[in-house]
């Protein structure tokens, strides 16, 4: 049997899953931030294959956050050259067919143990560009230099025959311009996803979509919210049961058998309760709780019982409507006939969006209301 938790146990909890949710939604932030410095490696990356390079931003809107504007312009730019960087790959891809062998049977085949040491020595002079790759002019070089070399050696057993080391810088330039493919390659596949992490980004960036960082942490937000208040009343009931449940249960009468069914008191009380909890949803378990002069919100500081409410109301319209506003969001007041619930002013169709200062807010309201409730339900 599970252990009953108490108020205060309950208030723990949501404190420690409250912080780890604005833990969470900074590291989201922190993470889902479009970098300059991500344009200029992708950019030095389509210079090398000569693919028109992605809008860059001035020197004084660098470290600033992406405008919507800038944004646009960039996934505009990505969708333009998307479809280039995808034919890149697949040239290069028909070069990488062709492995270069390793000259067993050639000149060569004697010294294959200093082919690594010449294939680093041509990596480091390969242009990037083929059509500037001059075999013969780094094959000149690499034979004068061996050359230099080799006259400063006292033993002749270590000179290479002309014919073998020839073959031997040939190999190793055929080898090179392999590896330099496969870089390429590697280099174009990198470019392709960070092409979809920016726009990933981009959505993550905007305030009306599914994944928006604050959006996300708003609805983790409100679901340890409706968890807390749900299992600090069900403790309060048990404490509190006959002084509660002629308010949650004023219009109902309980047959006798129901209570000779359940065989204890305990066992009668706690299914009373699960069936007064069932009914209702946390708005109004908030709003039965004020008509019983239960205080949720600091007063002191400005805050209204209606921001509580208009919390679970936004809640709704996220996980049921896409955000959009709906009738029950603008329920209206049946003596003034305006809406109850709408402190933004928000139309029908509207976006109710989530920016990092509403989140802010919805922590400071429903800490103070989780703790405010732990406190009346340890309260005898």
């Amino acid at each position: 049997m599970a252990r009953v938790r108490t108020a205060s146990e309950v208030w723990s909890r949501f404190r420690d899953e409250q912080d780890y949710i604005e833990r969470y939604t900074r590291f989201l932030r922190a993470k889902s931030t479009i970098h300059d410095q991500q344009v200029v490696e992708l950019n030095r990356i389509l210079k090398r294959v000569h693919i028109e390079p992605l809008p860059s931003r001035s020197y004084d809107r660098t470290a600033e956050p992406f405008s919507q504007e800038e944004i646009a312009a960039l996934l505009e730019a990505v969708g333009r050259v998307g479809p280039e960087v995808y034919q890149t790959i697949l040239g290069h891809e028909q070069c990488l067919d062709d492995v270069p062998d390793f000259g067993l049977s050639g000149p060569a085949a004697g010294y294959l143990d200093q082919l690594g040491e010449w294939i680093d020595y041509v990596l480091a002079r390969l242009p990037y560009d083929p059509e500037d790759q001059d075999e013969e002019a780094i094959l000149r070089a690499a034979e004068q230099g061996y050359e230099m070399t080799v006259d400063e050696v006292a033993d002749e057993d270590d000179r290479i025959p002309p014919d073998a080391i020839r073959a031997l810088i040939l190999l190793a330039i055929q080898h090179a311009k392999h590896i330099q493919v496969r870089r390429q390659v590697d280099a174009m596949v990198y470019a392709q996803e960070q092409f979809a992490d920016l726009e990933l980004l981009a959505r993550v960036a905007r305030p009306d979509a599914e994944v928006n960082v604050f959006r996300q942490g708003f609805l983790l937000l409100m679901t340890a919210f409706d968890a807390a208040v749900f299992d600090i009343i069900r403790i309060a009931f048990r404490k509190k049961f006959f002084q509660l449940i002629g308010a949650f249960g004023r219009q109902e009468k309980v047959p006798l058998e129901m209570m000779g069914e359940a065989g204890s008191f305990k066992a009668w009380r706690d299914q009373m309760i699960e069936d007064q909890l069932k009914k209702r949803y946390v708005k109004d378990l908030l709003n039965l709780l004020q008509a019983l002069g239960v205080v949720l919100v600091d007063e002191k500081q400005g805050d209204r019982h209606v921001q509580l409410i208009e919390l679970v109301l936004r809640r709704n319209v996220h996980v049921h409507n896409r955000g959009e506003i709906d009738e029950r969001y603008l329920e209206l007041d049946p003596q003034s006939k305006k809406p109850k619930f709408n402190l933004y002013n928000l139309k029908l169709g509207d976006i109710a969006r989530i920016d990092s200062v509403y989140l802010e807010t919805a922590h400071r309201l429903c800490e103070n209301c989780v703790g405010r409730l732990a406190a009346w339900a340890n309260a005898d």
